[in-house]
């Protein structure tokens, strides 16, 4: 973790904390420590698959607003290790199954 990243994830608590869910904001913020606290490119991909998924759901229930969701998709970029991330959560993969067994 850097200081730039760190700055990135108090943005992101900003961002979240003044959008009125507070049903969701901690799975957000939970988002994003768990950007802040990746320690390689994996980690940080799969974080933002699960990203994506959640602002996907958001927006689809109407819980906040697709410029709300972008808002919060972008403080979300800064906050880990450099990937890339595409322009919307649409356009982000869906995360991948988990195999029980």
């Amino acid at each position: 973790m850097n200081s730039a990243r760190h700055r990135g994830y108090l943005t992101a608590i900003v961002v979240i904390g003044t959008l009125s869910i507070d049903e969701s904001a901690p799975a957000l913020l939970e988002i994003a420590e768990d950007l802040l606290l990746a320690r390689d490119r994996a980690e940080a991909e799969a974080v933002r698959a699960v990203a994506a998924a959640q602002l996907r759901a958001l927006v689809d229930d109407d819980v906040v607003s697709r410029r709300d969701g972008h808002r919060i998709w972008r403080s979300l970029q800064v906050c880990g290790p450099p990937i890339a991330w595409p322009l919307s959560w649409d356009d982000a993969p869906a995360p991948a199954a988990v195999s029980g067994g």
